[in-house]
């Protein structure tokens, strides 16, 4: 190209400033296309969006998205800098004498430097969040340019993915391992950036953490360990375990036979409880209410242990060591709290006793006691009644039965309605109490 003549310079920056802007589109397609969710988009083909269709089939394989951005970036990165240093050198000679070597390559590292971050700006920053901030619009109206440049790209990709896989195989490196990793981590960074933008709340981000940690973690990390697994002996006559049965209030209570390694299921407590009042305690046969246990090795990853029980509908797996003994035990909730954390400490630390709402209404905990609850709202509710001591034990008294999830029973008591807000499994966990005009009106 003829650098001496009159347009040369003005060319130059021309071709300079169609790379940038070429560059800056496709950064702009690219992010558009590895920002939108999947799910959105199938319901949009079901709805017959034919671009939607195209655009799904190009988001698929995000890695090669990915790599495919990375190589026009760099590769217009480059171009552009040997465009701009070619100007740039032909412009100093002719303001600076030979021997001004040393400030020639001065100005031009510093000519870089500033290109370098008007580029990242205008070329990368600016068009990626331009994409994040509009991925359905942009992908569709871009993507048969998007389908052009992944085309070119595809042979460059391909042979710079060859000679990584050589040169990784040649230090023991496993290729797929890395790109993994990789993966996780950008994840992770995205995850960490909404929650700096305040786009995710830290709990939400902590969430998601626990989400791609949890192949990461065996059964046996979280389980309740056999000397802290409360059980039944069913050969134990004199039911010595009943103080600790109802005290503990465990759903489900695993049954063995003299051998705390000769397990023979698990009993239900609500199976149990109904018994009792049908037949009374001392004549229950534990043996009828037993139900198949869930058995699953201590060495088992807990995605894998999450997925069979949903699979089998259970709610608790009784883990076997490698000699085929009770090692513990691993809940549904066990699971759960590994993504959301500690519920029960999380529910107890966000919620006081008792707490006001709206007008004459309060949000009371089903483990309240009959005699907090008195004091707070001056009622004259048996303290000493042997049937309950808690709100939730009260509530169950006056109903007369123990209700299920779902229950919207209210109890009314003298000028106040209990209902019933939230039951975890058979246990009452928050009450509203409401001051009511007519109590008459109301049916139990």
């Amino acid at each position: 190209m003829d650098t001496e003549g009159p347009y040369a310079n003005l060319i130059i920056f021309l071709i300079v400033l169609a790379l940038i802007l070429l560059n800056a589109l496709v950064n702009m397609i690219f992010s558009s296309l590895t920002s939108l969710n999947h799910q959105k988009l199938r319901e949009m083909v079901e709805n017959g969006d034919s671009k939607a269709k195209d655009v799904l089939i190009l988001s698929q394989d995000q890695q090669r998205l990915m790599q495919s951005q990375n190589f026009q970036d760099g590769v217009l990165s480059i171009i552009t800098i040997a465009f701009l240093l070619l100007n740039i050198k032909d412009t100093l000679k002719n303001f600076l004498n030979r021997e001004s070597d040393f400030m020639q390559m001065l100005i031009m590292i510093l000519m870089v430097i500033v290109f370098v971050v008007i580029k990242r700006i205008f070329a990368n920053m600016i068009p990626q969040r331009i994409g994040i901030r509009n991925p359905y619009t942009i992908s569709k109206k871009t993507r048969g340019f998007a389908k052009l440049i992944l085309f070119l790209t595809r042979p460059f990709v391909s042979f710079i993915n060859k000679i990584t896989n050589i040169i990784m195989n040649i230090f023991g490196i496993e290729s797929k391992a890395i790109e993994k990793e990789v993966t996780a981590e950008q994840i992770k960074s995205i995850v960490q950036v909404g929650e700096d933008q305040g786009v995710l709340r830290p709990l939400e981000s902590k969430m998601i953490h626990s989400i791609m940690e949890f192949d990461d973690v065996w059964a046996e990390e979280i389980m309740t360990a056999r000397p802290e697994v409360f059980m039944i002996d069913i050969k134990d006559r004199e039911r010595k375990y009943l103080d600790e049965f109802i005290k503990l209030k465990h759903s489900r209570i695993p049954v063995y036979d003299e051998e705390v390694d000769n397990i023979l299921g698990i009993i239900y407590t609500k199976d149990y409880l109904l018994e009792a009042l049908d037949v009374g305690i001392a004549s229950v046969d534990i043996r009828k209410l037993i139900k198949p246990a869930f058995f699953v090795p201590e060495k088992i990853e807990i995605d894998k242990l999450f997925s069979q029980m949903q699979k089998d509908h259970t709610h608790m797996a009784i883990l076997i060591d490698e000699y085929g003994g009770f090692s513990g035990l691993v809940t549904m909730e066990d699971l759960v709290e590994e993504i959301v954390g500690d519920m029960d400490d999380t529910f107890d630390k966000d919620l006081p006793d008792i707490r006001s709402s709206t007008k004459g209404s309060y949000i009371v905990k089903g483990s309240t006691s009959i005699k907090d609850l008195n004091e707070f709202l001056g009622l004259d509710i048996d303290e000493e009644n042997d049937q309950y001591d808690t709100v939730g034990g009260f509530i169950i008294d006056k109903l007369g039965f123990i209700p299920d999830e779902g229950c919207e029973k209210a109890v009314v008591y003298k000028d106040y309605e209990f209902k019933i807000l939230y039951i975890e499994e058979t246990r009452i966990k928050i009450v509203r109490i409401k001051k009511i005009k007519n109590p008459e009106k109301i049916s139990d």
